[in-house]
């Protein structure tokens, strides 16, 4: 079955989809974060059905968006879409460090990889090399 969608047409969230489903059959697409981005997805859904979508370019799937509805039977299908776990980095501690070591520790580690593997910038950004002119301290 093609899924073709070119506007919202709704989600299980929304008001007005509560009371329509609230008696129907629902049959669910699980999607993974990076599946859920993708703008063409062929998958099986929950109970088999071959479903391939097509979205426009920038449109995303989101958790309990109707992909399809089908009146006559009172069935939708359904994107389920789970999140993988995510880092997070804090930053606070940069607040109170030099700014312009900082920047230019995240400038050199950026543009030239190699310079903190290699030992040229230590990890407060400060260079190390004899052979430069980086003599910040």
């Amino acid at each position: 079955m093609l899924c073709h969608r070119n506007h919202h047409s709704g989600n299980i969230h929304e008001t007005a989809w509560k009371a329509r489903l609230e008696q129907a059959t629902l049959d669910w697409l699980a999607l993974d974060q990076w599946e859920a981005q993708k703008s063409r997805l062929r998958k099986l859904s929950q109970n088999g059905i071959d479903l391939a979508i097509s979205l426009p370019r920038g449109v995303l799937l989101r958790d309990g968006d109707v992909l399809v509805w089908d009146e006559a039977r009172q069935a939708a299908t359904v994107a389920r879409v789970t999140l993988k776990e995510v880092m997070v980095v804090e930053l606070g501690a940069l607040r109170d460090a030099d700014p312009g070591g900082v920047r230019s520790y995240l400038v050199w580690s950026w543009a030239m990889p190699w310079a903190t593997s290699t030992g040229l910038l230590s990890s407060k950004g400060i260079a190390c090399s004899s052979r430069s002119r980086w003599t910040r301290k």
